[in-house]
């Protein structure tokens, strides 16, 4: 895997969350020509074998830290992916004048058993 493979692939996880495809299982029709979830653009950028073979081995856990699922940390596994990123987007993000500050946004547990601001 060459950097910009992997960014592609990172990229694909943003694009999907602004699409309207409900599940995991349905994402292989974005794929397919002939179904109604087709998207050029993803099928542009990797096919749906390279696709699987990234999950299959993308690894971001070490084994020492799986402990921590025992210890009720249901993020352990991309932990350290998910703190790298808030990290870096904190170093390079400055605000200016386009700060704006949503005064709906709830913090919920909804379905998960950890806290997000919806």
């Amino acid at each position: 895997m060459v950097p910009d493979d992997f960014y592609a692939f990172i990229g694909f996880f943003i694009y999907l969350g602004y699409s309207k495809i409900p599940r995991y299982r349905l994402m292989r029709l974005m794929w397919k020509p002939t179904s109604l979830c087709y998207d050029p653009v993803i099928s542009e950028v990797f096919s749906h074998n390279i696709f699987e073979s990234f999950l299959a081995f993308l690894y971001v856990v070490e084994d020492n830290e799986k402990k921590l699922i025992e210890f009720g940390d249901k993020l352990c596994k991309v932990r350290p992916l998910n703190n790298h990123i808030m990290e870096k987007c904190q170093e390079l993000y400055q605000p200016h004048c386009e700060v704006s500050i949503d005064e709906q946004m709830v913090r919920s547990k909804a379905r998960f058993s950890f806290r997000q601001n919806i």
